[in-house]
């Protein structure tokens, strides 16, 4: 019985461990379990969990770069691209944290430092190839730089920058004119976010070299005479091409060569869209025999900076309904009158606030083909009424009848109105037209404009298929006109512009002007929630000591019974580039005309902005009130020209 309680004890204390033989095999050694919180037998380290990203992996091994696993320190962990288990930003394969690598340190492109750069969600476009008209987009090309270097435009391409190219040819006075004219300034006018390319025309690389670093002389000098921070802004902006760029490769290549040649073999622009853009005049049109100078691409850019901050602030408006009133409908001057497809009556009623989109294109894009004046541009709505007498059988030309078949049933070669049908259709009936929306023509490049015109709602009711007039000479050459309006629900508290009382009309601007402006007693409608006096107000001609009424600056004033004044300041038409100031909020730059000049209330090539007041609480509902209007320059009557003016109440409900 002893012997067999020894023997007892003897086996716990081996299955214990407390002694150091072993002489039972039944007794085994119990396995690790890793994630027990418990170092055991043949574990590294044991944290807890069966992660494999931290210090201590699932298998309770310590991590240690190379072991194919990426930790929570690690960027990589074996595979191409991974360095000591990091990402080489440059190396052009995305590892790890990079956004991108493009495989180059530029800086100013798509991907700089490995983190996408983009503007506006634009992104290279794949399909685009070499463009054959302007405004098409810029396919891929790559350029030898300066340095060694390779720069590839889907690589560079980002929605924030513009591209800008000149090109000199020692044959050509235009592009060396260019290459020697004011730097300096265009470096201190031209906004950052651009790319400049300074390439030439040569027999051989050779050849180009020597004139590539006889350009680099005059940018660096040029560059030498700004401010640092200045100068620093424009680092990794300025590029010389290499090649002679007939022989380049792509797109930019494809442009050197094209014939027959034009100012744009010597300087052209890619848009922050990729869209290819000539330049228009690149000299200062108010100094009398200007040379080329090529600070006015900075003038380009500008355009460019805002025709892109346009889009978005357009793309990011909520609840919009466009509707297109004409698509590229050709213009050859004088009147073109067409039919647009407006909504129901039922849903024009629905809307309290109406843009207008203005494209005033030219054949191929191009200003070769624009009209080389500033006029007078506006968009009347025509009224509803019937030709007066069409339909009965009598052709009355006089009263502008092109043809009279006894009925006024269209679609059977003679409209209801008179008009003959067909291929060459001409519109000519528009009874009552009531101008909506004005422009002034650019000197001779194309151009689009956004702009309000909320109150002349009030002369939309009625809907369904309604017809338009646009008016504007073009000396022989032709628009093309995209017209389209935005309307949207924005003002519910104060209802929509829902009628207007017709006021003044200028004229004539000379001593007897104010005179000739009637004044005018005003019934204000029952149940308005709001009137506002509304015009166009521009001054045209010049005569006379102050040159009235287009550079004198006029203003316009007025007054409810004997309340307070308001008014229309046209004192920019004193500010000698008071309409180049403007770029930033419009006006198409680098005219073939005195575009620069301050005009009194418009510029060339920008839309006329009605002049509003809110006089609500002047004119309460139900009051009858005795309104002025009046003009002058400092104090003094005009002495020359004509005010070209129409003006409302606009009462809302």
């Amino acid at each position: 019985m002893l012997r067999q309680t020894a023997r007892m004890i003897r086996y716990i204390l081996l299955c214990l461990g407390l002694v150091a033989f072993v002489t039972l095999p039944a007794c085994k050694e119990p396995q690790p379990v890793c994630g027990n919180g418990k170092i055991e037998t043949g574990e590294a380290c044991d944290d807890g969990n069966e992660l494999d990203t931290d210090a201590c992996t699932g298998a309770c091994k310590a991590a240690r770069c190379g072991d194919g696993i990426v930790q929570d320190s690690e960027d990589c962990d074996g595979g191409e691209g991974c360095v000591a288990c990091g990402s080489m930003c440059g190396d052009g394969i995305v590892v790890g944290w990079e956004e991108c690598d493009d495989g180059n340190y530029e800086a100013n492109d798509a991907c700089d430092d490995c983190e996408r750069v983009q503007c506006g969600g634009l992104v290279f476009d794949e399909s685009a190839g070499s463009p054959q008209l302007i405004t098409d987009k810029v396919g891929d090309f790559t350029l030898p730089l300066n340095g060694a270097r390779r720069w590839t435009f889907s690589q560079a391409f980002n929605g924030c920058d513009s591209y800008h190219f000149v090109f000199s040819d020692a044959g050509v006075g235009y592009s060396t004119a260019l290459i020697a004219s004011d730097l300096r300034g265009l470096f201190v006018e031209l906004p950052v976010n651009t790319h400049l390319f300074f390439g030439s025309y040569n027999a051989n690389t050779e050849q180009t070299s020597r004139s590539i670093r006889g350009i680099q002389t005059q940018v660096e000098e040029a560059l030498g005479r700004l401010a640092p921070d200045a100068r620093s802004a424009l680092d990794g902006r300025i590029h010389y091409i290499m090649q002679p760029v007939q022989g380049l490769e792509g797109p930019i290549g494809d442009l050197a060569r094209r014939e027959p040649r034009n100012m744009l073999n010597y300087s052209f622009s890619i848009d922050r869209f990729g869209r290819l853009r000539e330049h228009g005049l690149l000299r200062d049109p108010t100094a009398q025999e200007s040379a080329v100078d090529i600070r006015w691409i900075a003038e380009e850019v500008k355009g460019y900076n805002f025709e892109f901050d346009r889009q978005q602030r357009l793309e990011a408006e909520e609840d919009v309904e466009i509707v297109t009133l004409a698509e590229a409908l050709p213009h050859r001057g004088g009147n073109t009158t067409f039919e647009v497809e407006l909504p129901s009556s039922e849903a024009l009623a629905s809307f309290d606030t109406m843009g207008i989109d203005m494209l005033m294109d030219c054949p191929d894009h191009t200003h070769e083909n624009c009209n080389p004046w500033d006029y007078s541009a506006p968009l009347y709505l025509c009224g509803t009424a019937m030709r007066e007498d069409c339909g009965d059988g009598q052709h009355d030309s006089e009263g502008g009848e092109a043809c009279d078949d006894g009925n006024t049933v269209s679609g059977d070669g003679c409209s209801a109105y008179c008009e003959l049908e067909g291929e060459d259709q001409r519109l000519s009936w528009c009874p009552d037209p009531i101008e909506f929306a004005y422009w002034i023509t650019t000197y001779k490049r194309p151009g689009r404009w956004v702009h309000d015109i909320t109150p002349m709602l009030a002369h939309f009711h009625q809907g369904g298929q309604r017809r338009m007039r646009f008016h504007v000479g073009t000396n022989g050459h032709s628009y093309l006109l995209t017209i389209k309006l935005r309307l949207a629900r924005r003002t519910e508290a104060i209802g929509r512009p829902m009628e207007t009382l017709r006021l003044w009309s200028g004229g004539a601007y000379n001593e007897g002007y104010n005179d000739a402006q009637a004044l005018h007693e005003v019934q204000i409608p029952q149940g308005v929630k709001r009137v506002e006096y509304v015009a166009h107000i521009t001054g045209h001609g010049m005569s006379g000591s102050m040159n009235c009424s287009e550079f004198c600056a006029h203003n316009h004033r007025i007054q409810v019974d004997d309340g307070p004044t308001h008014e229309k300041d046209h004192s920019v038409a004193d500010v000698r580039r008071g309409c180049q100031a403007e770029v930033g909020t419009g006006v198409v730059p680098n005219q073939f005309g005195t575009w620069p000049f301050g005009r009194a209330g418009w510029c060339p090539g920008l839309e006329v902005q009605p002049w509003r007041v809110d006089l609500t609480d002047e004119l309460p509902a139900g009051s009858t009130h005795s309104m002025r209007y009046w003009s002058d320059v400092r104090g003094r009557p005009g002495t020359g020209g004509n005010i070209r003016m129409i003006s409302w109440l606009v009462f809302w409900r």
